[in-house]
């Protein structure tokens, strides 16, 4: 009489969730045996479909880990020192276990910086920040308006690309740039970066015939 056992296999779902609990496409996942202590040998990469799911099949009876290894565009990676480890046991035949996920979205800050002529702090100079798809800057996300320190400071700016302008210029001065407003791009790509931007003004001159 022969006897013969099969191995138990099972698989391993991993779920990823944006802050909307929204499923999030593009993320990658890779699976490393437990013992696997420095992650030196992965058995297997995945990303994440349009429903924000991957499944890693067929995996012997055993004891895994799974590390988010690269976040969606415009996301920061789960956890401590961008990879949060999760461990999953195998022990049922054909089970799927489930992991579950979720990442924050990059945010970061613009400080604008307004001088005169003899890089001094300019107080009361209008700006605005749009988005750069925004052509004809018909949607300001914030408008500000300097401080005795020259400053304003865009607050809260999700991954992307933004363009600065400067909308009024201080009494008695001239609007940066050629015929109006100058625009200065800014690109949002790192989380809580604060990118700075410098302005200056010209004052506004005239002559008197007696």
């Amino acid at each position: 009489i022969l006897f013969e056992n099969t191995k138990v296999r099972g698989s391993i779902k991993v779920i990823k969730f944006g802050e909307e609990n929204n499923p999030l496409e593009g993320a990658e996942f890779t699976i490393y045996n437990k013992s696997d202590i420095n992650f030196k040998n992965p058995l297997e990469t995945k990303t994440t479909d349009a429903n924000g799911q991957l499944v890693f099949e067929n995996y012997e009876y055993g004891d895994y880990v799974v590390r988010e290894t690269k976040a969606p565009e415009g996301y920061n990676l789960e956890g401590i020192e961008n990879a949060l480890s999760k461990d999953v046991s195998i022990t049922e035949n054909l089970k799927v276990y489930k992991l579950e996920y979720s990442n924050t979205k990059i945010r970061a800050s613009v400080k604008v910086l307004k001088v005169g002529e003899d890089n001094d702090p300019l107080e009361g100079a209008v700006f605005a920040i749009y988005a750069k798809a925004d052509e004809k800057f018909e949607n300001p996300l914030q408008t500000k308006t300097t401080d005795a320190s020259g400053e304003v400071k865009f607050e809260n700016l999700e991954y992307g690309d933004y363009v600065v302008r400067e909308t009024k210029a201080p009494e008695g001065y001239n609007l940066e740039g050629v015929d109006g407003p100058l625009s200065k791009e800014v690109l949002v790509r790192e989380n809580g970066k604060v990118y700075e931007v410098k302005y200056s003004n010209t004052k506004i001159r005239g002559d008197i015939k007696v």
